[in-house]
Order: structure tokens, then C-alpha cells, then sequence
């Protein structure tokens, strides 16, 4: 089959690779003129390494990232909120923190080493006809179009007018930072203050080992962080957190932190004619529970088993992309769910939550059946099914 792709994230690249693979002409199509990847650190958990174990790639992204043991978040004064260790041992053993850039490195240069036809600066404002769609630059319509864009996606709006893809009011800031005497290394910490204050430190590997440092804020209040004076926030920030002070001497303005910014993006069908959506453009949520990479990734992955041997025949294409939805859809639903529920604890200007969080989420951890059931979620390994997620056999 022709296949083109929209967007190349780690949804598009990780597709456009994994379709190429299995034999259909691939082209992919960026807005940008040089693709890029936006943001600072993310968590890559057991399921996303299996996925580019298969596509691979794991050895370069393991030695381009941080092995991370176990999740820890207190308060300010020490009340630990979360402790959550990774399994150990096994397929489960370890979660990966590393950079979008290094990610993106590694998916990037594997793509240009395949049979796939790289279109750049080409901004695609719209499909006029779904069921035979014409690119701009291509010589006739494609078989299947994937939009693989992110959770802000306009593509979506333009095609799937009944898609809900609200935006979360909180955000975050994010900036990479180095740790020169490692001592952020080995776990993702957080310091908690309530639902309105939220500091987190990622490991993401690098030489000197360096770190991913967020500050989650309200959408909102961007303006007024860049009108205050970066020594207001900084002595915020060491009030809760003194061990910080080393990574905040490597800030000396407002415009080294990145915003980001997410949706909770919903959508009764990801599929319209021989339209595709896929990753954050078909289900993103809030990075509470660090999946997005790592469904993005699962998603090319089933897309284009679902699409091997395929020609391009109408009602066997149908066919696959419905059994494409149903296979991810139990996965991809529980995650959107948990997300959902989870963010009002974290992120909120109320204080129930918060202090419901803080009360019972550690405990939780601790005990036998929960502590098991956050760990697998954590893996990425629950989905709505009666059995825990694996990658299915190639």
C-alpha cells in the first residue's frame, strides 16, 4: 500500500519505520523544515523499550538514557506521598528516563536509513476528500493517510468535528539540566505541596549525567512567572526543595523553561474513510503516568501488523483498521482513564484531593494487591481485558 504519515514524533517516525518494514511505500510529511522534538525528558516504560526492542533500537536509546528504579514523591515536610519501585527483574525491570532529543535521534536517523520518502517543510492544513486522499507533492491519492501530530493535532479538528480534545488548565515548565555530582540519578523524584505546587526531577542520561527538571503551572499563569523576577520563583522553589539549588544556578532566565501544555483528547473512532489517527492525536492525556512515548510507540507497532499483506482493497483495509482500534482501544482506554482521574489529584487549586492523595496514595503502594496493581500500571502493562498487556507475536 501507499501509506503517508503526518508528523514526525515518535508516533509518525516509530509508524513510518515499522510500516516500511512490512513492505507498503511509506512517505512521511513534517511542517517543520528540519523535524524537531518538542519538550525535555520523558519516561519510557517496560512496554515502549519491548516496542523498540522489536523495531530494534533499544540498545541506542538505552545508552542515550537513565535507568530509573523506583518513583518517590513527599511534601515539602517530608510526609513521603509515593514510593513505587519497578519490578526488578524480568521484562519489568526498570523504567528509562532520556530526552525527547535523544529519542528522537535515534527514530529519526533509523528512518532515513529505511525506504521512506521524507517530505519536509510541508504544512498540511487539510484533506479534501478522506476517502481518496491527495497530498501536496504527491502525483495521486494515497491508500491510507496516519496522523500521527501530538495531542494538538489540527488535522483532527478539521476531519473528526465530533472529537473532544479539551486542554488541561495545567501545564508545566520544563528545562534540562546537568548533574554533575549524580545526585539526582536513579529515581524520579517530586516534592508535593498540595495540588497547586508540584516539582519533579527526571534523569536523562547524558555524559555528564543530566536531568529534566518540571514545574507544574497553570496555563494561565505562564505570563505572570515571565513578568515576575526568576529569583522569586527560584526562592520558591528552594523553600520546598534546598538540594535543588545546584540545578537552578544553571538558570539564569525565564525563557530556558519550555511550557507544555496537553488535552485529554477523546474520539469515538480514530478512523474516518482511509484517515487515521494515532498516538496523542487519537488518545493523549495529561504525563501523569509517564505513557504517551510508550503508546505512541505500541500503536505502529499493531498498525502495521494489522496492515502486513494488505494491498489496499477498500473492505479488507476497513478490516484492518477496525481490528486495529480493538486492539489498542482496551489498552489505550485504561490509560486515558487513569490519567484522567489522576491529574485532578496532583494538579488542582482545591485541596480535598490533594490531601486525599496524600493521606492514602503511599499506603497503597505498600500493600500487596495495590501495590502490584500501581506497579503494572506503571509498567504499562493494564489494559480493560482480563489479562495484563503484552506486545502481541510478530
Amino acid at each position: 500500500m501507499r501509506i503517508a504519515i503526518i508528523g514526525a514524533g515518535t508516533a509518525g517516525l516509530s509508524a513510518a519505520l515499522a510500516l516500511s518494514r512490512t513492505g507498503h511505500a511509506v512517505s512521511l510529511h513534517e511542517r517543520f523544515e528540519t523535524p524537531r522534538p518538542l519538550g525535555a525528558g520523558l519516561l519510557l516504560q517496560p512496554t515502549g523499550q519491548e516496542a523498540l526492542a522489536r523495531l530494534g533500537l533499544l540498545e541506542p536509546v538505552v545508552a542515550a538514557g537513565a535507568r530509573i528504579e523506583r518513583l518517590i514523591a513527599h511534601t515539602a515536610r517530608g510526609r513521603k506521598v509515593l514510593d513505587l519501585a519497578y519490578d526488578g527483574r524480568g521484562p519489568d525491570a526498570f523504567g528509562l528516563g532520556i530526552h525527547r532529543a535523544s529519542l528522537f535521534g535515534v527514530l529519526h536517523e533509523a528512518v532515513r536509513a529505511a525506504p521512506v520518502a521524507l517530505h519536509l517543510g510541508r504544512a498540511i492544513e487539510t484533506i479534501q476528500d478522506p476517502g481518496a486522499p491527495l497530498l501536496p507533492g504527491l502525483d495521486r491519492p494515497v491508500d491510507l493517510v496516519v496522523i500521527a501530530e501530538g495531542a494538538h493535532a489540527g488535522l483532527r479538528e478539521r476531519l473528526f468535528p465530533k472529537a473532544r480534545a479539551p486542554l488541561n488548565p495545567w501545564g508545566a515548565l520544563w528545562i534540562a539540566l546537568d548533574d554533575a555530582e549524580s545526585a539526582f540519578q536513579g529515581r524520579l523524584r517530586q516534592i508535593l505541596a498540595g495540588g497547586a505546587l508540584m516539582i519533579g526531577v527526571l534523569p536523562i542520561g547524558g555524559t555528564p549525567p543530566r536531568v529534566a527538571l518540571f514545574w507544574s503551572l497553570r496555563r494561565d499563569a505562564v505570563d505572570a512567572f515571565k513578568a515576575a523576577p526568576l529569583k522569586q520563583w527560584r526562592d520558591t522553589v528552594l523553600a520546598h526543595w534546598p538540594a535543588l539549588e545546584p540545578l537552578l544556578d544553571q538558570i539564569t532566565e525565564h525563557d530556558q523553561l519550555t511550557p507544555a501544555t496537553y488535552r485529554d483528547v477523546r474520539l469515538n473512532r480514530w478512523a474516518s474513510g482511509r484517515v487515521l489517527l494515532i498516538g496523542d492525536a487519537a488518545h493523549g492525556t495529561s504525563p501523569q503516568l509517564g505513557q504517551g512515548a510508550n503508546l505512541a510507540l505500541l500503536d505502529a507497532l499493531e498498525l502495521a501488523r494489522c496492515l502486513t499483506g494488505l494491498s489496499g482493497e477498500k473492505t479488507a483495509l476497513d478490516a484492518a483498521l477496525a481490528r486495529y482500534e480493538r486492539t489498542r482501544r482496551p489498552h489505550t482506554n485504561y490509560y486515558q482513564l487513569a490519567s484522567r482521574w489522576l491529574t485532578p489529584a496532583f494538579q488542582t487549586d482545591g485541596r480535598v484531593l490533594p490531601g486525599l492523595r496524600d493521606a492514602f496514595l503511599g499506603p497503597l503502594c505498600a500493600l500487596p494487591l495495590t501495590g502490584t496493581m500501581m506497579r503494572k500500571t506503571l509498567a504499562g502493562r493494564v489494559q480493560f481485558a482480563p489479562r495484563l498487556y503484552r506486545l502481541p507475536p510478530q
